[in-house]
């Protein structure tokens, strides 16, 4: 076997990285607002995550057929750019670099540094605007990992996977066992009152059931960074059983600790343990401490995981010259070509850390930047939609060549309805209905640092911050289309003037 050969990711490997980067952050810090949207309802936060769940892994199974139209670096711009057309392609190579993992990786960093921050800030005394500039050291240093030793990243990638099961495993097992001992915390049968007391639950709620759906999507997102990393696998053919195969041990997982959360009664998971040995103060600080522990490297992990992709998402652009002024960092590339990709990934986060930094200093809190992480998931899950429903008219047309997958037309439509609905949900009512109808209704976003009741975000808020990013994800391609276009023309005047002059000093 060569070297290279060697070197390049094996399935286990792969579905390491696939693992690392989507349990962690959502299952450990998401899971609150999910309970608060559903006003502490057991029955329907379980819903709420057997349907996402259930979309999730459709959605993952779907691409093993979508996914063989192609074997490329170009992942999911690749498949749709063969199954729709050259146009959304583009559109989706332009938005994933600079929408999807540049808005999504500063908004992972800034809760990476906020589980560091809990280790020794429990009551989260130390300005938030700390967190945040924290986050950009922790940022500087995986990206650098990743860019020069790639090798040394994929191995601690492995271990920290392994690691992060420790708090999962402990949760599942001491949570069924001992749940019992929580008085007033099974969320099946009570539910807290605004004066800490508890009483019977109250009916499920479809709004609260869907309210809650981009937050978990976000816990089930990334799933597709792994075809990024194609190139790199020893058989790229195997990346869609990677992804489903992922999948459905992260949906197992997620169910089993939401449903040990409801038993005991807590959105957190550092909770549970502290919930459960409320008797022994020994046992509740150590196992509070592991979990924190444990908690800080799974999201490091996920951050570390989703840079490895992000960085080769940005170098592909640029040796694709998709960008504007790729030439110039395609010029610097030499022997480690990933050093133009780091670079750009740098320079798109940039922005987005400068305006968290802003919100963090202004408002004292962390809830929009939870809600702003929600933002690039729930987007991508569209496009995985419409990605899917033209696999699925490519069945009738046979425009493209695929490797058939059996179950797939059901389970594809399941995935395209489920989508549809949740994003809709969002859209029309969310984001648009709720902001007129009750502005001043709150939502339930925030992490660590999450606001007071008197400085939740306001639902008219919640609207501007979601159509300005619709605006931008639907813009961000046509602003650099007419750069790159323009960049060209004035490239073609200047070529045609030095040939001119040539030709005249001739």
């Amino acid at each position: 076997m060569s070297v290279n050969k060697a070197r390049k990711i094996g399935f286990f490997s792969a579905l390491a990285i696939l693992i690392g980067s989507v349990i962690g952050i959502g299952i450990f810090l998401k899971n609150g607002s999910v309970f608060a949207a559903n006003n502490q309802n057991g029955y329907g936060i379980l819903i709420s995550w057997i349907i996402a769940a259930v979309v999730s892994v459709c959605t993952a199974f779907s691409f093993a057929e979508v996914s063989s139209t192609e074997h490329s670096k170009a992942g999911l711009a690749g498949w749709a750019g063969k199954l729709i057309g050259k146009r959304t392609g583009y559109f989706i190579k332009v938005n994933m670099p600079f929408f999807y993992f540049s808005i999504l990786m500063v908004t992972i960093f800034i809760f990476t540094g906020e589980a560091l921050f809990s280790l020794f800030d429990p009551n989260q005394k130390i300005p938030f605007y700390w967190v945040v500039i924290a986050s950009i050291f922790i940022f500087i240093g995986l990206v650098a990992l990743n860019t020069f030793a790639f090798h040394a990243s994929k191995q601690m990638q492995m271990v920290i996977t392994i690691v992060k099961f420790i708090p999962i495993i402990l949760v599942i097992i001491l949570g069924f066992a001992f749940f019992n001992q929580v008085q007033g915390g099974n969320r099946f049968e009570v539910m807290e009152t605004p004066n800490n007391e508890t009483q019977p639950i109250g009916p499920i709620n479809p709004a609260g059931i869907l309210s809650s759906s981009p937050a978990i999507l976000f816990a089930f997102d990334s799933f597709l960074g792994v075809g990024n990393l194609s190139k790199e696998m020893k058989k790229p053919q195997m990346v869609s059983k990677v992804i489903v195969v992922g999948m459905i041990f992260c949906s197992i997982i997620y169910i089993l600790i939401t449903v040990v959360q409801i038993l005991v009664g807590k959105g957190i998971v550092s909770d549970v343990f502290a919930a459960i040995f409320s008797d022994n103060e020994t046992a509740k600080t150590t196992f509070n401490y592991i979990v924190k522990i444990s908690m800080f490297i799974a999201v490091f992990g996920v951050a570390n995981s989703i840079t490895m992709t992000s960085i080769r998402s940005f170098d592909y652009v640029i040796h694709e010259r998709i960008i504007y002024k790729a030439d110039v960092l395609y010029a610097m590339s030499g022997k480690r070509e990933m050093i133009p990709g780091a670079i750009l990934f740098t320079l798109s986060c940039i922005p987005w850390f400068a305006i968290n930094l802003i919100l963090a200093i202004v408002f004292k809190h962390d809830a929009f930047t939870d809600g702003i992480s929600n933002f690039p998931t729930l987007f991508f899950f569209a496009v995985y939609g419409i990605v899917i429903l033209f696999g699925i008219i490519n069945r009738r047309t046979k425009k493209v060549k695929v490797e058939k997958v059996k179950g797939f037309m059901p389970i594809a439509i399941i995935a395209c309805v489920g989508i549809l609905i949740i994003f809709g949900y969002q859209f029309f009512y969310d984001f648009m209905y709720n902001a007129f109808s009750n502005p001043n209704g709150t939502l339930s976003w925030g992490v660590f640092y999450g606001p007071s009741t008197a400085d939740k975000v306001k639902n008219w808020q919640g609207s501007i911050v979601f159509f300005s990013f619709i605006i931008l994800f639907i813009g961000m391609p046509f602003i650099n289309y007419l750069l790159v276009k323009k960049d060209k023309e004035r490239q073609a005047i200047k070529l045609k003037k030095e040939i001119k002059k040539l030709c005249l000093n001739q």
